[in-house]
């Protein structure tokens, strides 16, 4: 056989084994798709228990759900700023605002982690990330929404002079 022919039936040889993977590798990503699907449920479920703990008071726990929130969907915007909740409850600022952050990369307009981070922000004495935030919390959803009043009142605590001077 010449060299051109072992090329041609080489190339076809390859030809037919992609093709026949195809079928494989649609069945792979069906797996992997609902593979995704248990991976939000869980999630979802496991942000759930931590809100509860959270409630109850046990924030160990209740991070501990977050956490395994986020581990089983790495992109969960609502385990991150759950995460940066919990951490705030206990006064833990630079965590709180390290996952409010991460929220706001994937999500950047989510009022509750703009006020998470910003009230973060204020107790860490941030007061020009507190106040933009507090202005684009403003533009988003008004004076009257709880998150605007929230990093309102953080702000108006730890910097009662130069709180005096933001245009409300």
């Amino acid at each position: 056989m010449t060299k051109i022919g072992r090329v041609a039936v080489i190339g076809f040889a390859v030809t037919a084994q992609l093709f026949a993977a195809v079928p494989l590798v649609a069945a792979q990503s069906d797996d992997l798709d609902a593979q995704h699907q248990r991976n939000l449920a869980a999630s979802a479920k496991l942000i759930e228990l931590g809100d509860a703990l959270l409630q109850e008071n046990d924030v160990g726990g209740a991070l501990g759900m977050y956490e395994r929130a986020l581990v089983a969907n790495p992109a969960s915007v609502p385990a991150l700023k759950k995460l940066g909740i919990a951490y705030q409850s206990v006064r833990l600022y630079t965590d709180e605002m390290k996952y409010c952050r991460m929220a706001l990369a994937l999500e950047p307009d989510d009022i509750e982690g703009l006020s998470c981070q910003g009230i973060g922000a204020a107790n860490r004495e941030e007061f020009e990330l507190a106040v933009r935030n507090l202005q684009r919390i403003k533009e988003l959803c008004g004076k009257h929404c709880p998150e605007y009043k929230m990093l309102y009142r953080a702000l108006k605590k730890n910097f009662p002079v130069r709180y005096r001077q933001i245009k409300r």
